[in-house]
């Protein structure tokens, strides 16, 4: 018994590692968990998205939804933040490739269409980024991401696009939240 189980190991090893590096859910994320399974788990550490995800929930990512579909204006995603790309953040993509992004007022615009956000943060905008933003045109390849939180996010308005290589996964649930009322999926 013994002499079998230990071979059987290092195939079961081999061929791990063999999916870890093949990649077959094409996420940007190094975690075996997204490789492997099509699923990332992270803990959100700021008020950024607020009130959709809350700081400290942990929230899970499916990480083989872009190998199959284009990402959405509207979704929630896991990236890897530009500037520093060994860090993850989690913002709301607000434009795709092509689309034309501004801010007038404290309203987001997509290609001169008013974007009806039901999922922003209720208090008043007061900062001068969150209030006006000059009209950018997304690049192909690349997004432009928005927190929910505009007045606390460090977003596109201030490092630019995330390239498609970039995206993590989508964001489909709060898996443990203090409030445990918020546990479940998320839109």
């Amino acid at each position: 018994m013994k002499r079998r189980f230990w071979p059987a190991m290092g195939l079961l090893a081999a061929i791990m590692l063999a999916v870890y590096l093949a990649n077959p859910f094409g996420t940007a994320s190094l975690d075996p968990r997204a490789r492997l399974l099509g699923v990332a788990l992270y803990k959100i550490p700021s008020r950024s998205m607020e009130p959709t995800l809350q700081q400290g929930d942990f929230i899970l990512a499916n990480a083989a939804r872009y190998a199959f579909a284009d990402p959405q204006v509207g979704d929630l995603v896991v990236f890897r933040f530009p500037p520093q790309r060994s860090i993850a953040y989690v913002k709301r993509i607000a434009g795709i490739p092509g689309d034309r992004v501004r801010i007038d007022g404290g309203r987001l615009y997509v290609n001169e269409r008013p974007v009806t956000e039901p999922y922003l943060a209720q208090q008043a905008l007061r900062q001068p980024d969150s209030l006006r933003m000059a009209q950018r045109t997304v690049p192909a390849g690349h997004y432009f991401m928005l927190g929910d939180n505009r007045d606390n996010s460090n977003d596109s308005r201030y490092w630019g696009y995330v390239p498609r290589a970039d995206l993590v996964g989508r964001v489909f649930a709060v898996w443990y939240a203090e409030d445990t009322r918020r546990i479940g999926s998320v839109r």
